[in-house]
């Protein structure tokens, strides 16, 4: 087996496996990807409209069975889409209106091809986003990106958006990873290639005098209308413990929300909601919406006080499950009531989980933190 030479690694633990994906998606929150970095905005993953962004890929140099190689990075490419989250089932529809040619827009690229950068391998956690050691480089892509309205999805005030990224070049005279030709996102497959990468996390503003639902809206389904697979969608209030989940805390930390007394909700949402979107769609997420006639259990019944919050299994009523048709993408929202009680600072994290007939599952980490 040739040498990996290098990846996009998920996170600091990234490395006893030897970039292998084993089993990956169904392990692991790979939408979280702290390797994939917004620049000249807001914070490292929340983008402003009318920004000029700067799409960053951090990239690291490991071995295969301890024998370390010689590698060079040729490619790097990087897509901004809209959260439809099973991988392998892409395609250039999902790329948001701004980076769309037909829009004028182009997403972020990187030609080393007159000049491969060469990573040494490097098994060792210390090196992991240190681009001092030689075997981790922080990569700038052109051209920068500047989000427009029309990315945003209904009723979200805020864009939010899944990043992903591919890198290719040699490793051992070997050629790895993946170049994707015309934006046709069809050959990203996380899952089973350590040099791609996806992330996804949108922090929502929520306040703490404000009473009723807040909603969050995405896209769910097969983004292929052409290929019919049935998918369910899942809401699943993340654990957090002690401490805010550590990517949603160091996003928070790097934003305007940084000077709040961050720490877990001390109390569950009031109710959640996982339904179909009553609201239109124009423009581009108009085109590429498929909108069902019928969706099983269309409306999931509100959970009040969400019995057994403080048990460590999904039992006591804290997943929501709606079953989607079997062809499009489909708008949904997401609705938590939270608590009015709560203290500024105090964040819940959800992760909306999509999972097709064949298994294969996608997710999309969504924080929301009480401001004053």
């Amino acid at each position: 087996m040739a040498d990996q030479g290098f990846i996009i690694p998920l996170d600091h633990t990234d490395f006893t496996n030897e970039g292998q994906r084993t089993n990956w998606c169904s392990a692991q929150a790979f939408w979280t990807n702290e390797n994939l970095l917004l620049n000249g905005t807001v914070d490292a993953t929340t983008a402003k409209v009318g920004d000029n962004v700067t799409v960053q890929v951090g990239i690291q140099g490991v071995t295969h069975g301890g024998v370390p190689g010689q590698s060079a990075v040729r490619h790097v490419q990087a897509w901004v889409c809209y959260p439809n989250t099973v991988p392998g089932l892409a395609d250039s529809s999902l790329i948001v209106h701004s980076m769309q040619p037909v829009n004028g827009g182009q997403p972020p690229f990187l030609d080393l091809t007159s000049n491969p950068q060469a990573l040494a391998g490097s098994f060792n956690p210390g090196d992991y986003q240190n681009p001092g050691t030689g075997s981790y480089k922080l990569f700038n892509l052109t051209p920068s990106w500047t989000p427009s309205a029309q990315d945003i999805i209904s009723p979200n005030t805020t864009a939010h958006c899944c990043i992903i990224a591919t890198s290719e070049g040699t490793a051992d005279g070997n050629d790895v990873g993946l170049f994707v030709n015309n934006n046709n996102l069809a050959a990203i497959d996380i899952c089973t290639d350590p040099h791609q990468a996806q992330r996804n996390i949108t922090i929502l503003p929520v306040s703490g005098k404000k009473a009723g639902l807040h909603e969050f809206g995405f896209l769910s389904g097969a983004a292929r209308r052409e290929e019919r697979t049935r998918v369910t969608v899942e809401i699943q209030p993340v654990r957090q413990g002690k401490e805010v989940e550590p990517a949603v805390l160091r996003v928070l930390r790097s934003g305007p929300y940084g000077t709040l007394p961050l720490r877990p909700a001390a109390s569950a949402p009031r109710q959640l909601r996982l339904r179909q979107s009553p609201h239109a769609h124009e423009g581009w997420l108009g085109r590429i919406i498929y909108e069902a006639e019928e969706i099983l259990e269309e409306v999931v019944e509100a959970i009040e006080r969400l019995a057994g919050w403080e048990h460590r299994d999904d039992r006591h009523g804290r997943r929501l499950r709606l079953t989607m048709p079997p062809k499009g993408l489909q708008p949904l929202l997401f609705q938590a009531d939270l608590d009015t009680g709560e203290a500024p600072g105090s964040v819940h994290v959800f992760d909306i989980v999509q999972t097709d007939a064949n298994g294969r599952r996608g997710g999309i980490r969504v924080g929301a933190v009480v401001v004053p």
